[in-house]
């Protein structure tokens, strides 16, 4: 170990450059260029981003286009009352709201004819044969 500090000293900071200057003159500007590049693109793509979801979200709630919400599932009717309450207090209220029930096995009918009755859902649409997720 002594050896490796001997022959340092006597290269010195000179010496030191001499042996890596490959390093200081071609590999350390190519990464360091590399991350400044990979960074100034990184921040003009979060500028330029953040203007463009801006203008799209000013542009959607001037259009207030008209959404339908559909809502599949199966054996979820313990859950619709839940759902359905928490999108009626959105702020946006431009929707219909359609349940499509894929062949349940539990009360999903019943209750979603009974939040379709009380006006609480748009309309509830039951397939009697399961069809799966496609």
């Amino acid at each position: 170990m002594a050896e490796f500090f001997d022959f340092w000293q006597t290269k010195g900071l000179v010496g030191f450059f001499g042996i890596y200057w490959y390093f200081f003159m071609l590999e350390m500007p190519r990464y360091l260029l590399l991350d400044y590049a990979v960074l100034l693109i990184a921040y003009l793509k979060r500028v330029t981003g953040w203007r463009d979801y801006k203008r799209a979200r000013r542009e959607f709630l001037n259009e207030r286009p008209f959404l339908s919400l559909i809502i599949p599932g199966k054996d979820e009717g313990r859950h619709y009352r839940q759902l359905v309450e928490s999108l009626n207090n959105q702020t946006y209220t431009n929707f219909e709201i359609i349940i499509v029930d894929d062949g349940s096995d539990d009360e999903t009918p019943r209750i979603g004819r009974e939040l379709e009755r009380s006006g609480e859902i748009d309309l509830f649409l039951r397939n009697n044969d399961r069809g799966g997720k496609a």
